[in-house]
């Protein structure tokens, strides 16, 4: 699941840095941000689909442009990283905020948290178990409610749904 919101926030973000970029040169010169479509700047070369994607197109053409050679400025990467990592770290926050809180499920007053790197079950009915489970839906772990808080170990930088009774829920460890 990192791998995917990793992909997903570097594609948003590189994307967003780059339409920043357009924004940035042609506002001040009074310029249309939708025509004409992307170009070189010193050859007005239009920029073919494999040229606009953001960061891989500078790597694979050497910094260069396609038809006229002339160098991209190495401050349009930079503000197109930058902006892709704004985007992980803000994806990364949201994703956290949401699924790292405590979460109170129903009647049964069983609130299941993050401390330290471990999984915390409290005031779980006494003989209860809890299935842990990947994102991808594998079982890794069941654990039988023996005290009132129980902490579970788990790997970190992962997301995991937990199980108990008729209840389920995702939770993220940083």
């Amino acid at each position: 699941m990192d791998l995917y919101f990793t992909i997903v926030s570097f594609i948003f973000g590189t994307v967003l840095g780059s339409f920043y970029n357009v924004v940035g040169y042609r506002l001040p010169k009074g310029q249309s941000l939708i025509s004409p479509s992307s170009h070189c700047t010193t050859c007005n070369h239009k920029l073919g689909a494999l040229e606009l994607i953001p960061v891989i197109s500078y790597i694979i053409q050497g910094g260069k442009c396609k038809n006229c050679k002339a160098k991209v400025s190495y401050q349009t990467i930079k503000r197109e990283k930058m902006r892709e990592e704004q985007a992980e770290f803000t994806f990364k926050n949201i994703i956290e905020l949401v699924t790292t809180s405590i979460s109170d499920i129903g009647a049964s007053n069983l609130k299941v948290y993050t401390e330290n790197g471990s999984i915390i079950v409290q005031s779980g009915k006494l003989g209860d178990t809890v299935d842990i489970y990947s994102v991808s839906g594998s079982l890794l772990n069941k654990i039988k409610i023996t005290d009132n808080i129980v902490r579970i170990s788990v790997a970190p930088k992962k997301i995991y749904i937990i199980k108990t009774g008729d209840k389920s829920f995702k939770i993220a460890l940083q």
